[in-house]
């Protein structure tokens, strides 16, 4: 009778994680960016890209005035809080999640974003200072 090896030669694969087709799907329409009275103003960059997890993401960027004060995001008309980097600029990046929702991490927290504004104050705020 032949003996064999008492261990039996494994084969081990590894599979790299792929996202769910959802992170993939979030409608860019499902945000509203919003324009108001001063000190509203335009969104510079609204950019549409991937992350290396192969999820969709949204970029959006809203540069200060002349002599700026503040700039800043407000998220789901202030209910997700605010965004803020330097007086002169506010960047944010959100990601599509598996529920093909747009999300905000910021502060350890993750908000599922409806509506964005950006809101710009200078030294020399006018009128039609935030309509550039």
């Amino acid at each position: 009778m032949a003996t064999y090896p008492s261990t039996v030669p494994r084969i081990t694969t590894t599979t790299a994680a792929t996202p769910t087709e959802n992170c993939r799907n979030c409608n860019p329409n499902t945000i509203e960016v919003l324009m108001g009275p001063f000190p509203s103003k335009i969104i510079e960059i609204d950019e549409i890209g991937m992350n290396a997890n192969g999820c969709v993401t949204r970029t959006f960027q809203c540069d200060g005035l002349e002599d700026p004060v503040q700039t800043e995001f407000q998220w789901n008309r202030g209910a997700g809080g605010h965004s803020r980097d330097t007086p002169e600029s506010v960047r944010r990046t959100l990601t599509c999640d598996n529920r093909g929702r747009w999300i905000l991490m910021q502060d350890g927290l993750m908000t599922p974003i409806m509506e964005v504004q950006c809101f710009a104050t200078s030294l020399n705020d006018g009128e039609d200072a935030g309509r550039r």
